[in-house]
């Protein structure tokens, strides 16, 4: 692989881990805000937990495209 290719991968691992920590935030968030509603209203927010179980299905799926990409600029 040539230089330019390693620098665009680069690139790319440097946006998909900004992208993670916005993701890790963002649920984070999303799972506070869900955890400070009464017990008895958290059964009614389904959505809401969807919601941050999905937040965090993307933030492993960064994870994911990060180690592709270090093994595609390694390989």
């Amino acid at each position: 692989m040539n230089d330019a290719r390693r620098k665009q991968i680069q690139r790319a691992l440097t946006l998909i881990g900004e992208a993670q920590d916005i993701l890790e935030v963002a649920s984070s968030q999303e799972q506070d805000d869900f955890d400070n509603i009464p017990k008895d209203l958290q059964d009614d927010e389904v959505g809401q937990r969807a919601e941050v179980e999905a937040l965090e299905r993307a933030a492993v799926c960064c994870d994911d495209a990060i180690a592709a990409c270090e093994e595609a600029r390694q390989g």
